[in-house]
């Protein structure tokens, strides 16, 4: 399949350089999971309003024919849109929606497996980390350490221990962050 080009969050499938709107179930889970990536880039490059749009379009990617999909497929798209619901929250959450991104999480939930709660977790303990409640992102961060661990989730294990370390050393716990610290450079080797 032609993989899309970087567009702008309103483009359609063909203007980014595909040669026909995705019709079939995998077509429509790869276009969702290229404006997946490039929601998550522009949210992460301070757009988050470019972000949701990217992820919205997504979703409604995967709204498209649903049936189209089949049942081998169903666990792939229940598990690209419950990523997609993710990141949005937090695109959701820096727009000062932060009640609508934990909305979103909570959507997510039911549709991620178990293997896949640790994300959804960080991202939990990364929009309370931002609203300034300190201790219950310490708690979910904490919990979502292991699941990452099991699911080698290192891309997000990794900003996870540099986000804890920051609360430890925020609370003095040096010892902690530290042991964070040397986790997350282990990680980057």
């Amino acid at each position: 399949m032609t993989q899309a080009t970087r567009t702008t969050p309103d483009a359609s499938p063909a203007q980014a350089g595909t040669a026909v709107r995705p019709v079939t179930g995998d077509e429509r889970l790869e276009w969702a999971r290229q404006l997946h990536r490039q929601g998550v880039e522009a949210t992460s490059g301070g757009r988050p309003v470019a972000g949701a749009t990217y992820l919205r379009r997504g979703l409604r990617a995967l709204d498209a024919d649903t049936a189209a999909v089949g049942a081998a497929a169903a666990a792939a798209v229940a598990r690209q849109r419950g990523r997609l619901l993710i990141s949005l929250a937090l695109a959701e959450a820096e727009q000062g929606h932060t009640e609508r991104g934990f909305a979103l999480l909570e959507e997510a939930r039911a549709l991620l497996p178990p293997a896949e709660q640790g994300v959804l977790l960080q991202q939990s303990g990364l929009l309370m980390l931002r609203l300034g409640r300190v201790d219950d992102a310490l708690e979910v961060m904490d919990a979502a350490v292991p699941l990452l661990e099991q699911s080698g989730e290192v891309a997000v294990l990794a900003p996870t221990l540099l986000n804890r370390a920051l609360v430890h050393i925020d609370a003095g716990r040096v010892t902690s962050a530290r042991a964070d610290l040397r986790r997350c450079a282990r990680l980057a080797e």
